[in-house]
């Protein structure tokens, strides 16, 4: 091929290019060029003209700037990622179907039909996806959230957003808000480009107010013979392929598994004796998240049980990345029910019945209906169990191995890491293994069996300091997090020998040599070596790693320069765990870290309840949550909960309510509190009306800062909003300081004074005793306290429980008096999962229900206490209370305002004086009175009616008014454009007679 700039012999020379001396495009060139030289001759003319205006423009670009910062993560992203769970969401009858056979016949070329569960394709070189159809149900919708990296949120365009809609936004928010973008359909329902055109935005608008604004919102226009137009389906699968996806927080600490295939490897004689015994499954999928560890415990949502013993294997995914683009024949397809050991099935062949697989389970030969069937595997492998070669499946399986491709045959066989030397194969290419002590500044190397038990190795991270000291306490934990290691072994082999450091590491030996010289000078102190000790102090920042006081400036830059920093760090913590383990052979990578993300494994679960294989439905996901060993343990749970403002009702303390935690769904009794200024937890009958407030429930013991969501109910569907509440968990205890309040009324019987003797408080002298100096209060505000209880005889002896108290003054015998205490509730210990996947309608389990429910389905009254009724106030009459009297002497030393002064009486008119008399009418006198009154009574009307209709007649006038206003301005205004246009006429025949 002919250089580039280079004219080859017999060509004639390129042509070169003409620039216009005219038209459009020269005249904005030269104007460009005129304005350029202006600012460069006159400098000053184009300086800043308002210094506020440039202060807003300021402001504006540091605010812009300042929003694109965020908190640098770590990023966990393994070089083979899991494939990305796309999920399709939305209300029935909204095109969800449609939609999932469309993107894909986009993908394969062909129409699929009838998709059962999750589906895993071949989107392009370095991605894959799971496409995941999402039932009209809370729990499935629940769970989608947990475990999507993104939502294809579907709306009925010709009916607007429905309640599932805004429940289903509300739960991604809760667990995290993965990434959503919306979908409008039925847009070939309106008629009107007008209509059309403010619907969408009306839709766009309110789709942006619940997530943020900007948010994508794609539009499907119709359907063209039961489809959506390819057009659209492809910009809508381009928009899917170049997402971005940022690592969400329990996602990234916890570690999970989406089951692609479920398998019952149950003995079939033992189901032969024992039909509903506890089965043995086996399932299939790829691990998410953070690491795996072999002794997890594990959690399904609507099941809770330990992991027992788990195998895995690589899932046979070819490596396309030396392709520029996929053809369809090399775009593999996963779907359901689809157990085979390959890369794929071609599309010729690809088929949705399960009788056409049969099932590869050794204790299981016959066909499976519990089989998900998306991505098969190669043969598990593990250093101490037997390969897992089916014997059903041998011949079917050398057959299907033909369609494996170079790639995966490339990774089998032999490698020569350098010229020269023979090839490697696995065991010969297995890392070796050195001991390095450092003691007393001597180093040796030895070399140790590779049968060597799990506690007696560990890997010391990269950025270990002289002597063994990790840089700092935060380098040390992300160490041990990015390289999945326990902090256990690490701990061990630091504390347990004091001075000395012994350091079991694994090694390639292509790299060994590189890398040697470096960890002699890391792990050995040599004192004579200060120059390369200042240079790593200097690189560090500081002797231990930090900078100095003096240093920090908490500004503007210093905040974005420590974020680049801190960018720059984790980055380069990752390429070294990376660059740790990239050489090490599958088997110890995972002793040491465990599955990591992306590998698909075969876990085993033991002593499943039968009735999870006998009713399960492959289309609801089934998840299998990692969970730490605190989280295994049962505790108080203090959060804050706030009652959802679309919710009908306000929440009940000890109404069972059902919440979603981490992976957990479950039922328990919260409690409702708020927390004084003092610290107290008084608990609240209620939930405020619009506020937060804290509570209590027992569960599982779940990290801070996770957030929860409560609903009430999860059977049937309502055509009201059912997320009851949401809120965050504060923390962890194992026990409660709940207090309610109890008030203790008593009555004075016997009264000296400021001394005041009162019984029925108390029951007994002990009880008096235990609330000696406690305060006390009466009715009319008079305080005091307890002092002691009357035993002995005399006078003042009561029934048992009398007590003496002194007060500020002296009470009456109508006074009650009161003693306020705080009384200790304990918080019930309740925790029932919900288990809907053990039942046959998923969406109908039910669980303990509120006692207001019971009462109305059984028509039982709510008890009525007769102590409890509002009671008339009696009092008694004719008491007669004394009147302020201020002595004499009080009144000298008061101002003249507070004094009390000699007001006179007010005079007596005449007609009060008879007021006073009883007079009594003769007949005659009270008939003449009764006409008087008669004829008052006819006066007051007529005056009454004469003003109405006076009034009338004032509002009628006025409107006459108004309107004659409205004619004059109208008639003055037709007159002026006469005027005008006459003038405007002369004015036009002088400037004609002029010219």
């Amino acid at each position: 091929l002919p250089v580039q700039g280079v004219i080859m012999e017999g060509e004639a020379p390129a042509k070169s290019h003409r620039v216009r001396h005219s038209g459009r495009k020269a005249e904005k060139r030269q104007q460009k060029d005129n304005e350029a030289e202006t600012k460069q001759r006159n400098p000053k003319a184009f300086a800043i003209q308002s210094a506020n205006k440039l202060n807003r423009a300021f402001r504006r670009a540091q605010d812009v700037k300042s929003r694109k910062h965020h908190i640098p993560v770590v990023d966990r992203t393994p070089l083979e990622p899991p494939p990305v769970v796309v999920a399709i969401v939305g209300p029935p009858k909204v095109g969800k179907t449609t939609l999932l056979n469309g993107i894909l016949k986009h993908y394969t070329r062909q129409k699929i039909s009838n998709i059962q569960g999750p589906v895993t394709l071949v989107t392009g070189k370095h991605r894959r996806l799971t496409l995941i159809e999402c039932n009209n149900d809370l729990t499935s919708m629940i769970d989608v959230a947990k475990i999507a990296d993104l939502i294809l949120l579907m709306v009925d365009a010709s009916f607007g957003f429905e309640m599932e809609t805004f429940e289903f936004l509300n739960i991604c928010q809760v667990h995290g808000f993965p990434k959503v973008m919306g979908i409008l359909t039925h847009l070939d329902s309106f008629k009107q480009p007008k209509t059309l055109k403010k619907t969408k935005k009306n839709l766009k608008h309110r789709f942006w107010t619940e997530l943020y604004q900007g948010a994508k919102l794609f539009y499907l226009t119709g359907m063209v013979y039961g489809e959506y137009p390819r057009t659209e389906i492809r910009n809508l699968c381009r928009f899917i392929s170049v997402m971005k996806f940022r690592p969400l927080t329990w996602r990234s600490s916890h570690s999970y598994v989406l089951a692609d295939r479920m398998e019952d490897i149950t003995d079939p004689e033992k189901l032969r004796v024992e039909p509903h015994c506890n089965r043995n499954i086996s399932v299939y999928g790829y691990v998410r998240g953070t690491h795996l560890k072999p002794s997890t415990m594990v959690h399904i949502p609507g099941l809770s049980f330990s992991l027992n013993y788990s195998t895995f294997g690589h899932a046979v995914f070819p490596s396309f990345s030396i392709y520029r683009c996929l053809s369809p024949s090399m775009t593999p397809i996963f779907p359901p029910n689809h157990p085979f050991k390959c890369g794929g099935l071609p599309l010729r062949t690809l088929s949705i019945d399960p009788s056409n697989y049969p099932c590869l389970s050794p204790h299981y030969p016959h066909p499976t209906p519990q089989v998900l069937g998306i991505t098969p595997i190669s043969p598990p492998f593990h250093p101490q169990l037997p390969p897992f070669h089916p014997p059903q499946s041998i011949m079917m399986s050398s057959m299907i191995d033909t369609t494996t491709t170079m790639d995966s045959k490339m990774t089998e066989s032999k490698v020569a890491l350098f010229t020269g030397e023979e090839p490697l194969s696995m065991e010969q290419a297995e890392s070796c293994l050195f001991v390095t002590s450092c003691v007393n500044s001597s180093v040796w190397n030895v070399n140790v069996s590779m049968h060597r038990t799990l506690n007696q190795l560990a890997v010391i991270p990269l950025t270990t300091r002289r002597g063994g000291e990790p840089s700092s306490r935060e380098e040390e934990e992300q160490g041990r997090e990015d390289s999945g290691i326990d902090g256990s072994s690490e701990g061990e082999i630091f504390r347990g020998l004091g001075g000395s450091c012994i350091c079991i590491l694994y090694f390639s030996p292509f790299w060994l040599n590189n890398i040697f010289s470096s960890l002699l000078q890391t792990f050995v102190d040599d004192s004579d070596d200060e120059s390369s000790q200042d240079e790593y102090e200097h690189e560090d920042g500081g002797e231990d790693g930090k900078p100095s006081d003096n240093e920090v400036r908490f500004d503007v830059r210093t905040l974005c320069s420590w974020g680049v920093d801190t960018c720059r760090e984790l980055s380069e913590q990752t390429r070294m765990n990376r660059e740790e383990f990239e050489n090490m052979d599958d088997a110890t990578r995972v002793l040491y870290e465990g599955f990591r993300p992306g590998l698909y494994i075969r876990v085993e679960l033991h002593n499943v309840p039968t009735e999870l294989v006998e009713h399960f439905d492959p289309t609801y996901p089934l998840i299998l949550g990692g969970v730490t060993s605190t989280e295994g343990n049962m505790g108080y749970l203090r959060t804050r909960v706030k009652r959802h403002r679309w919710y009908k009702k306000i929440l009940k303390t000890r109404d069972p309510v059902i919440v979603s935690v981490g992976w957990r769904r479950y039922q328990t009794l919260p409690m409702y509190y708020m927390e004084d200024h003092n610290l107290r937890q008084r608990m609240l009958k209620y939930t405020p009306q619009y506020m937060h407030c804290w509570g209590l429930m027992y569960g599982p013991i779940t990290p801070q800062g996770a957030g929860f969501l409560a609903v009430q109910s999860i059977s049937g569907s309502t055509p009201q909003f059912r997320i009851a509440a949401t809120g965050t968990i504060l923390e962890s205890d194992c026990s409660t300081n709940l207090v309610k309040k109890l008030k203790l009324v008593g009555y004075p019987y016997k009264i000296y004074k400021n001394t005041c003797f009162v019984k029925g408080m108390f029951n007994s002298p002990l009880e008096v005793a235990k609330f000696e100096g406690a305060s006390i209060k009466s009715v009319s505000g008079i305080r005091g306290h307890i002092k002691k209880a009357v035993t002995g005889g005399g006078k003042e002896q009561g029934p048992p429980g009398s007590f003496r108290g002194m007060f500020e003054d002296k009470l009456l015998m109508s006074d009650i008096v009161f003693c306020r205490t705080w009384y200790p509730v304990q918080v019930p210990k309740m925790y029932v999962v919900a288990s809907n996947l053990l039942i046959q309608k998923k969406d109908s389990w039910t669980a303990m229900k509120s006692v207001g429910q019971l009462r109305f389905e059984q028509n039982v009254k709510v008890p009525v206490k007769g102590d409890s009724l509002y009671k008339p106030i009696v009092r008694p009459e004719g008491r007669q209370f004394h009147g302020l009297v201020v002595p004499r002497a009080l009144q000298r030393e008061l101002p003249f305002k507070s004094k009390p002064k000699n007001e006179r009486g007010k005079k007596e008119g005449k007609r009060d004086k008879l007021m006073k008399k009883a007079v009594v009418r003769e007949p005659k006198d009270k008939q003449i009175a009764a006409l008087m009154v008669a004829l008052r009574t006819m006066d007051n009307s007529k005056k009454r009616t004469k003003k109405e209709e006076r009034k009338k007649q004032m509002a009628h006038h006025k409107m006459m008014l108004e309107k004659q206003e409205i004619k004059d301005h109208w008639r003055h205004k037709e007159a002026k454009k006469k005027i005008y246009k006459a003038l405007a006429k002369s004015e036009k025949r002088k400037s004609k007679s002029s010219t």
